[in-house]
């Protein structure tokens, strides 16, 4: 079974990407990235949704518990779907919360 660091090394690689390329996607260091692919650190939930969103494969994967890299489109856009209808609503609790204050 692969490790999420060799298989994000094994990905970053097949898609020509550096390790400051792939940094930016997920919002962290060269220095996090280099350790993730060296095993010192473990990705959190959130590092490893964002990397499965930026290869399009599964966590599954990602995680050597399945042998399948690719997770089928419509999964992906579902996903993308329900994020944005997400932070559409943290808005609205957020203005919600903010009438609420002027009303007292």
């Amino acid at each position: 079974m692969s490790s999420f660091g060799k298989r994000l090394k094994e990905l970053r690689k097949k898609n020509k990407m550096t390790q400051r390329d792939l940094s930016t996607y997920l919002d962290a260091s060269s220095t996090t990235i280099s350790r993730y692919e060296n095993e010192e650190i473990l990705p959190t939930e959130d590092v490893i949704v964002k990397t499965a969103l930026v290869f399009q494969c599964s966590s599954d994967y990602l995680l050597g518990l399945s042998p399948c890299e690719k997770v089928p489109s419509d999964f992906i856009r579902e996903y993308e779907s329900l994020k944005q209808k997400e932070q559409k609503l943290e808005r609205l609790l957020k203005e919600l919360s903010l009438l609420k204050e002027i009303m007292e």
